[in-house]
């Protein structure tokens, strides 16, 4: 769809291989193992955790009254910057409503969904569409399908970018959400990666905390990481280490994510 393109940004250091194909940055099940034990640490986020599987155990109805309930709850828990929640809340359910969600489709597909339930609907008089793809992630991820559908944010793409570096990675300012998940798909097919969608999204999102905290301890990261990373005990320093092999601070500009000029809303996990 026009947009899409393969970007040509690279880390400035030395491309390495894994499993026979280029990878910009290695990535091994043992990092992402490293994310999971050191995202255990952080009591905040396993509360997030647990609400939100309560409330999806709680209110499985698609209907828009349960539906209202969820989008509330995704959006204050994770600070996804939606305030039309109950136009937000009309649309996915009147979307979900007319989708098979028990048909697992291959995960384009799903990224197909997930896009479509970003492009909340226009109030009357409204000049631009607003489109919160984060959010949709998030809502898809936690209500419908844990294993079909990972989190969008800014950590996650910039450090997707990190590791496929200039390898055939895609750009799609149209489609952002597919871009990722087909980038994903890639950057599991090429670092031979057995893990879980969500065991991959830990590793994203803390491994990007972690590159931003140690370019610069100013840095916007959330509120429990930084006490993470400045004082581990021996053994939270040694997965600390784990999580960051190979690393190297910021090896992408914001410009390596499109998205954020695209109109699209990638938000950070709340401070």
């Amino acid at each position: 769809m026009g947009g899409r393109h393969v970007a040509v940004d690279a880390p400035d250091f030395d491309t390495q291989s894994v499993g026979g194909i280029p990878l910009a940055a290695p990535l091994t099940d043992r990092q992402i193992a490293s994310a999971v034990l050191l995202h255990d640490q952080l009591g905040g986020w396993n509360a997030t955790d647990k609400a939100l599987a309560l409330v999806a155990a709680r209110f499985p109805e698609i209907d828009y009254e349960a539906t209202l309930i969820k989008v509330a709850t995704v959006n204050q828990l994770y600070g996804t910057n939606l305030y039309a929640v109950h136009r937000m809340a009309a649309h996915l359910a009147d979307t979900l409503s007319q989708t098979n969600l028990a048909q697992r489709g291959d995960s384009l597909a799903d990224a197909v969904l997930v896009e479509h339930l970003a492009n909340l609907p226009r109030a009357p008089g409204q000049q631009q569409p607003r489109r919160h793809i984060s959010f949709a992630s998030k809502f898809a991820h936690f209500f419908i399908d844990l294993d079909r559908f990972p989190i969008y944010d800014s950590h996650a793409v910039q450090t997707v970018a990190y590791h496929l570096g200039s390898h055939g990675r895609v750009v799609d300012r149209v489609h952002p959400y597919q871009a990722f998940v087909l980038n994903l798909n890639a950057l599991k097919e090429r670092a031979a990666l057995t893990c879980t969608w969500m065991e991959l999204d830990r590793y994203l999102w803390l491994a990007g905390q972690l590159r931003a905290w140690n370019s610069n301890k100013t840095a916007h990261v959330n509120a429990e990481v930084p006490a993470l990373f400045a004082n581990p005990s021996p053994t939270t320093e040694a997965e600390l280490t784990i999580l960051a092999s190979g690393s190297q601070p910021h090896p992408y500009p914001d410009s390596v994510c499109p998205e954020h000029q695209s109109g699209g809303i990638i938000d950070h996990r709340p401070v």
